[in-house]
C-alpha cells in the first residue's frame, strides 16, 4: 500500500533568498497533485495481511507466557531457576514480537539477529540445568555488578564535573544492597559466588571451568550441551506435558 503526500504542503509559501520565479515553480503542483510515498505503516499493514496465520499464533504464545510468569517464583525459594526462566521467557517473547514487527516493516534481514539472541537464551537455560541454583544467582549477581559499575562511573564523572547527580547515589546504594542480599542467598545455598559469576554471568561465554582452573574449549562445551540434550530427550523431558513442569 502507498500513502499520498502533497508536494505543495512540503514547501513553505515564501522561501528566503529564492527569486520570485523559483518560488513560483516550487509552488506549482505536479500533474497528479501528489506523489506516492511508501511508509513503514503502510508496508506493515500489507505484510500483516499476507502473514495472518503467523500473527494468529501471537495470542496463544502470549497466553502461555502469562500463565508461566503467574506461577509462584522467587530467588529465595527452593527453585530459584524458575525466576530465571520467567525473566528469560519474557525477554524471548519481546524479541519475538520485535522480530515480527521488523519483518513486516520491510527489515526482515534484521530479524535473524533477534532470533540468535533467543537461541542464546535457550542455550543459557539448557546449560543452567547443570547447576540451577548457581546459574540463577550467578546470572543476577553479575547483572548487579555491571549495573553498579556503570552507576559508579557515572556518579564519579558527575561529581568531578559538578553536574547534578539527582537520585543516582540512592539508586547505586539500592543496587549494592540488592547485590549483598543475592550474595547472602548464594552463601546460604552453598554457592561459590566467584565461580557462579564467571560461568553463568551475563557476559560469560557459557564455557565451564575444567580441572586446574582452565577454561574448556567451545567444542567441548557444545559437545557437553549435546549430551545433556540427548539425555533429556531420552528421558522423555521433551514431551509437552513434562516440559511444562520441568523449568
Amino acid at each position: 500500500m502507498l500513502c499520498k503526500k502533497s508536494v505543495c504542503a512540503s514547501f513553505p509559501h515564501d522561501i528566503p533568498g529564492a527569486t520570485p520565479s523559483l518560488q513560483m515553480k516550487l509552488r506549482m503542483p505536479l500533474p497528479s497533485d501528489s506523489i506516492q510515498v511508501p511508509t513503514v505503516q503502510c508496508m506493515t499493514k500489507k505484510n500483516e495481511g499476507r502473514c495472518q496465520a503467523l500473527y494468529d499464533l501471537v495470542e496463544p504464545y502470549d497466553a502461555f507466557v502469562g500463565k508461566f510468569v503467574s506461577r509462584p517464583h522467587g530467588l529465595a525459594t527452593d527453585r530459584p531457576q524458575e525466576y530465571l526462566a520467567c525473566v528469560q521467557l519474557v525477554r524471548s517473547f519481546r524479541l519475538l514480537i520485535g522480530g515480527l514487527w521488523l519483518s513486516a516493516s520491510g527489515y526482515s534481514y534484521l530479524s535473524p539477529n533477534l532470533g540468535r539472541t533467543i537461541w542464546e537464551i535457550a542455550i543459557r537455560l539448557l546449560y543452567s540445568q547443570k547447576d540451577p541454583t548457581a546459574a540463577t544467582l550467578g546470572f543476577f549477581i553479575h547483572a548487579d555488578i555491571r549495573q553498579i559499575e556503570a552507576m559508579e562511573a557515572e556518579l564519579a564523572y558527575r561529581n568531578s564535573n559538578t553536574i547534578p547527580v539527582g537520585h543516582l547515589p540512592e539508586n547505586c546504594r539500592t543496587a549494592q544492597e540488592h547485590r549483598a542480599w543475592l550474595e547472602g542467598v548464594a552463601q546460604a545455598r552453598g554457592v561459590d559466588i566467584a565461580s557462579a559469576v564467571k560461568i553463568f554471568g551475563q557476559g560469560s561465554s557459557y564455557r565451564p571451568v575444567a580441572a586446574g582452573g582452565r577454561i574448556a574449549s567451545v567444542a567441548s562445551c557444545v559437545e557437553e550441551l549435546r549430551r545433556v540434550a540427548d539425555a533429556r530427550v531420552a528421558e522423555g523431558i521433551a514431551s509437552r506435558g513434562e516440559l511444562r513442569g520441568s523449568c
